[in-house]
């Protein structure tokens, strides 16, 4: 009886480290998940912005391409003055 129970022991204990170790695999997981995430989510929203300001940017070098076209200053400020 003695052997029985000493062979489900050591059943139990090598279940238990196997277990223990899945289960701190699955917290190293989640953790490095997590600081995906939080760098993901910075990250986007610089592509967000970086785009933007790429459009602001194209706009106001058309912008400026049609103002040069002017012959005096008076005209060009009221040209960008017309646009804004």
């Amino acid at each position: 009886m003695d052997r029985h129970f000493d062979m489900i022991d050591e059943a139990l204990s090598v279940l238990y480290r196997r277990f223990a170790l899945l289960q701190s695999q699955a917290m190293a997981k989640m953790a490095l998940d997590t600081r995906i995430n939080k760098g993901i989510t910075p990250a986007l929203a610089l592509l967000d912005s970086s785009q933007i300001f790429e459009s602001l940017q194209d706009q106001l070098l058309d912008l400026s391409s049609r103002i040069s076209s002017e012959s005096s200053p008076r005209k060009r400020l009221r040209r960008c003055i017309s646009v804004m």
